[in-house]
């Protein structure tokens, strides 16, 4: 790895730390930060996405992208799509009796409007490769797997995990059968 990408690798990790900045999910730390508005937290949560849900890192599908950020994003979402698929893992009680933010209806789906904003970030940093021009198209680079692989935080293991349970369940399935499950199971939700 050049000193250049090394260097960006650096700085990226030292924002994410930079003032106690590191997110926990522990409910009796009192944060000084709503998560939601942190860009190096949410580009975190986007590589975590990539690395562990994505085909090789990489997701082809904005369907698919936004409905399993939101299911990272809104625990008890995730809750009940594992509990439909016999599936299972461990929740903070505070997870799943607080929303931080509303992600707002895009045609069909969930989309945070600050998406594009996350992946230029991460773009700018060398840790994505995007292809917007025929399809919505993002792929994890190796500095990207850098950042996930040398970064250990509580959070960082959870979406780990949530996000290969996604992958299980969702990962090979099309944007019509992902639309038909959106519609089926949170037509009732702010997606």
């Amino acid at each position: 790895m050049n000193n250049k990408i090394e260097q960006g690798i650096q700085e990226f990790i030292k924002d994410l730390i930079k003032e106690n900045k590191v997110p926990t999910i522990d409910s009796t730390e009192d944060r000084s930060f709503s998560p939601d508005t942190e860009v190096e937290f949410n580009s975190l949560r986007i590589l975590a996405l990539l690395e562990y849900s994505g085909v090789n890192g990489k997701i082809d599908s904005k369907l698919k992208f936004a409905f399993f950020d939101f299911l990272i994003r809104f625990p008890i979402c995730l809750k009940y799509i594992l509990d439909k698929n016999q599936e299972s893992t461990n929740f903070e009680q505070s997870e799943l009796t607080s929303i931080d933010k509303k992600m707002v209806r895009h045609i069909s789906s969930a989309w945070d409007p600050d998406y594009y904003n996350y992946i230029a970030f991460l773009d700018s940093r060398n840790l994505v490769n995007t292809d917007f021009e025929n399809k919505f198209s993002v792929e994890i680079t190796s500095e990207g797997k850098e950042i996930i692989k040398n970064f250990e935080s509580e959070i960082l293991i959870k979406w780990k995990e949530r996000c290969k349970l996604l992958k299980k369940i969702y990962g090979s399935k099309s944007d019509q059968i992902l639309q038909k499950a959106i519609n089926e199971h949170f037509a009732f939700t702010v997606i």
